[in-house]
């Protein structure tokens, strides 16, 4: 019976955690917390815009910088340029961290950034997203983050 006991937690944790392996896109972008019997998810959402167009090297230049923190506002670029904001991530618990990130909207092709990662206790990362200006347009959605714990474990 003792054998079997680990088994049955590890199917139960991961019965109990299949939304964390879903990407799942909505109309709404909301931040929220699941609280389940042995895990903690958290879902942190930032809307994300970009305009691209075309260089036109009659005109001056311009640059800006958005520094909203609670979106990722690319702003306007050129054609085949790219920009890339930073989201700080830390992990301030005695148990690591599983971390899911995804787009959603029409700007999630043009998109880079790390699917999947953990964080150490006590560690702390920025992760690099970046926009790839490779169409003329503009792009909209959002991207997703989502944070696994273990409550007890």
């Amino acid at each position: 019976m003792k054998k079997l006991l680990p088994v049955f937690l590890i199917s139960f944790i991961f019965l109990e955690t299949s939304p964390f392996f879903v990407n799942e896109c909505s109309d709404a972008c909301i931040n929220t917390t699941f609280d389940y019997v042995f895990t903690r998810e958290k879902i942190v959402c930032y809307p994300a815009s970009a305009s691209v167009t075309e260089l036109n090297t009659s005109e001056k230049i311009k640059i800006g910088v958005a520094l909203d923190t609670n979106q990722l506002n690319f702003g306007k670029l050129y054609i085949n340029y790219s920009s890339g904001k930073y989201i700080a991530l830390e992990n301030n618990y005695r148990k690591p961290m599983y971390i899911r990130i995804f787009a959603c909207g029409n700007i999630s092709d043009f998109l880079e950034y790390p699917s999947v990662l953990v964080l150490k206790p006590k560690e702390r990362k920025n992760i690099k997203i970046l926009f790839n200006a490779t169409e003329i347009g503009n792009f909209t959605g959002y991207l997703l983050i989502k944070i696994l714990s273990f409550r007890f474990f």
